[in-house]
């Protein structure tokens, strides 16, 4: 898979990305679209209320205005 990946991004002409950054991008997408970082955690396989927590230091506000400001949406 991993393979597989990295030809894709070399193709698309992207640069360095790993799966996992696509990963967190998927979890900003969710805060901003109004998903509770509880849901988001749980689609990420995140069950542990101490993984959860560790995760998300920042607020959902915080992470969505960093986005914006980085062009993502």
């Amino acid at each position: 898979m991993r393979n597989s990946f990295v030809a894709a991004t070399e193709r698309a002409k992207i640069g360095h990305l790993r799966i996992h950054d696509c990963r967190h991008s998927a979890a900003v997408m969710m805060l901003a679209g109004g998903i509770s970082m509880d849901k988001v955690a749980q689609v990420l396989g995140h069950n542990n209320t101490q993984t959860r927590s560790g995760l998300w230091p920042l607020s959902t506000r915080t992470y969505i205005r960093c986005c914006q400001f980085l062009g993502f949406f």
